[in-house]
């Protein structure tokens, strides 16, 4: 959803709730609470980015079906290149076989993330 789309339901249910205050002549004060609404959505977004890198950051291992481990990367793009997969692709295999959606990939591999 887009920011600002975002920013106006949040506004709308907030006057609806009458949870907005108003200044001495009776009107909303929206512009002020559209500001800190603003001000916390970047900040989210940017919570949000920076747990991504983390999480894709991670080492990954990578395993042959009898157990055997074949290699460890310093992330999921790194194993993705190294076996030979091409871009997203490859990144949402790889990924797909951590969170254990598939036990294996087609090129029978067995992805775990590294030991720290």
């Amino acid at each position: 959803m887009d920011r600002e789309v975002a920013v106006n339901r949040i506004l709308r249910d907030l006057k609806m709730r009458d949870l907005i205050s108003r200044d001495t002549a009776g009107q909303l004060r929206d512009g002020e609470v559209r500001v800190f609404l603003n001000i916390l959505s970047v900040a989210v977004m940017e919570e949000t980015a920076r747990k991504m890198q983390a999480h894709h950051l991670r080492k990954v291992a990578q395993y042959s079906l009898d157990g055997i481990k074949l290699g460890e990367y310093n992330s999921i793009q790194e194993a993705a290149r190294a076996v030979g997969y091409k871009g997203k692709y490859g990144r949402n295999i790889i990924g797909n076989s951590l969170s254990g959606r598939y036990k294996q990939t087609k090129k029978g591999h067995i992805w775990k993330y590294a030991e720290k």
